[in-house]
C-alpha cells in the first residue's frame, strides 16, 4: 500500500492511534535488525542471548530495574551480554 493510498483510506481517528502507540512502542527497525544480528553473532560464539538483551530500549528498562548503569556496572552489563 502506497503512502497515497494509505491517506484515502485509513480514517484519522486511525492514524491518531498509530501515531499514540508509536509513542508507547517506538518503531525502531534498525535497532531491532542489529539486536537480530548481534543475537545471531552471540550464538555464534557459543553465547545464547536473545535480540532484546541487545536493545538499547532493553538497557534503559534493566537500568530503571537494577539502579544506574555507570562506569563498573555499565561494563560488568555489557559483558554479562556478549
Amino acid at each position: 500500500m502506497t503512502v497515497h493510498e494509505m491517506e484515502l483510506k485509513m480514517p484519522a481517528a486511525e492514524f491518531q492511534q498509530w501515531i499514540e502507540y508509536s509513542r508507547v512502542e517506538p518503531f525502531n527497525v534498525a535497532e531491532v535488525q542489529m539486536a537480530g544480528l548481534m543475537s545471531m553473532a552471540s550464538s555464534y560464539m557459543g553465547a545464547s542471548n536473545p535480540p532484546k538483551e541487545f536493545m538499547i530500549s532493553h538497557a534503559s528498562e534493566v537500568k530503571e530495574e537494577e539502579g544506574s548503569l555507570e562506569g563498573p556496572a555499565l561494563e560488568n552489563y555489557l559483558k554479562g551480554i556478549i
